[in-house]
């Protein structure tokens, strides 16, 4: 273990591993003691440089511009201490990686929760479908809520959340 990382845990905490619906997402990481600023740098699949923030004191940042959609994205969180940077993650730890959801997908997400803004049931499969599991998890804990006696609202529930716990 590196003494960069003593009196506190430093780690990229959002978005890791999961599809976003939103195309301007907002990165978050836990403090590093001792820390006086942060900068983030997010990447395309080539490694490209797409988005990257000015140093920060705060602990989250989202993104001035839209990242495409269908994408598959990574970031990073670098931490400045004592004039040295620290990064996160660091190897061996795997890449903060995230997909934006595509175009198609998105639309037909909204069409669905204008035409059935109350259906928790039908919004839950479709997150679910698109890989959305976190507004997955949301929509059916609703539906077993107004559904208390539904043997399948409790069923999707607890495989939505089976799925979460896997991908985190």
């Amino acid at each position: 273990m590196s003494s960069e990382t003593q009196g506190g845990e430093f780690s990229v905490l959002d978005p890791v591993g999961n599809v976003l619906l939103a195309d301007r997402p907002t990165f978050r990481w836990s403090a590093l003691d001792g820390a006086t600023g942060y900068v983030v740098e997010v990447y395309d699949d080539a490694f490209n440089l797409v988005a990257a923030s000015p140093q920060l004191t705060a602990r989250s940042w989202a993104a001035p511009q839209t990242l495409p959609r269908g994408k598959v994205y990574s970031w990073q969180v670098r931490a400045v201490k004592d004039g040295q940077e620290i990064k996160s993650p660091r190897p061996p730890a795997p890449q903060a990686r995230f997909r934006v959801l595509d175009r198609a997908k998105a639309d037909e997400i909204a069409r669905a929760k204008r035409a059935y803004p109350s259906s928790h049931l039908t919004l839950g499969l479709l997150y679910a479908q698109a890989g959305l599991l976190k507004e997955a998890e949301q929509e059916l804990r609703l539906l077993q809520r107004a559904n208390p006696d539904s043997e399948l609202a409790r069923s999707l529930l607890r495989q939505i959340r089976a799925l979460r716990r896997r991908s985190e």
